[in-house]
């Protein structure tokens, strides 16, 4: 699968990837407490600016560059539902029988088997009309996906709380319901609807089938995180070292 995400939706070695041209990435498989495997993935897109020449274009006067980068940044990732609210996506899982019972198995819970079930592969010679009505669908079962395993338990479940009584995964999110841009300080504010669900990609969700979480790193606060994150996967001694030096050589090659 993780094979697949790269040459088929980032196509590293051609262009027009699901975010745009891919420069380089780099990614690390892990398993959770759980046993459950994970992917973190960071990728570069070929022609991003840094952090500090990304805030200083996005307070010039350049109208147009910052109209095509919240273009760019609601077209590749959303916190909210395509074809509807939270509350009206559920209202049709409730006509479904198991749909939202946690004791039914996992088949009767995920409408008919969508979470394990490979999607639908479109016909090459769609006319425009069949593109999309193929792409409405991917709408709806992305959306139906999400609902089952994008939103975070508003009652939080075991070990989500910290001691302080914060959530560990961050949630409920600030609700915003345009992309907006703070011309004083460069930042962007990023569109927002459903408090308790994360960011994702409608089509890397359609495809994959799982929870994904997808976010643009606009600050060099998120890429120090980031690095640090690197630099710990990269030194347990759960890693062998010709591994860590492999992983390295490959970034460092893109």
């Amino acid at each position: 699968m993780v094979n697949l995400f790269i040459n088929k939706l980032l196509r590293p070695q051609s262009s027009g990837g699901l975010f745009g041209d891919t420069q380089a990435y780099y990614g690390t498989v892990e398993a959770q407490g759980r046993l459950t495997l994970h992917l973190h993935c960071l990728i570069w897109i070929k022609g991003s600016l840094s952090p500090q020449e990304l805030r200083d274009r996005l307070k010039s006067e350049d109208q147009e560059f910052r109209d095509q980068m919240v273009a760019w940044l609601d077209s590749i990732y959303q916190g909210q539902f395509s074809t509807g609210t939270e509350s009206e996506i559920g209202n049709k899982f409730k006509q479904i029988p198991h749909a939202l019972d946690e004791q039914a198995s996992y088949d009767d819970r995920s409408n008919g088997g969508i979470l394990s079930v490979l999607p639908d592969v479109p016909a090459c010679d769609m006319t425009d009309s069949q593109l999309d009505q193929w792409y409405h669908q991917l709408c709806i079962d992305s959306d139906k996906i999400a609902y089952l395993s994008n939103r975070h338990n508003p009652n939080h479940g075991y070990g989500c709380m910290t001691s302080s009584g914060r959530c560990r995964a961050r949630f409920p999110r600030d609700v915003r319901q345009i992309t907006e841009v703070d011309t004083s300080d460069g930042v962007i504010h990023v569109k927002h609807k459903e408090p308790w669900m994360n960011n994702y990609n409608n089509v890397l969700t359609y495809l994959m089938r799982c929870n994904t979480d997808v976010v643009s790193m606009q600050s060099g606060t998120q890429l120090r995180v980031i690095i640090a994150y690197i630099t710990d996967y990269v030194t347990k001694m759960s890693l062998k070292t010709h591994a860590a030096f492999d992983a390295v050589k490959m970034v460092l090659n893109k």
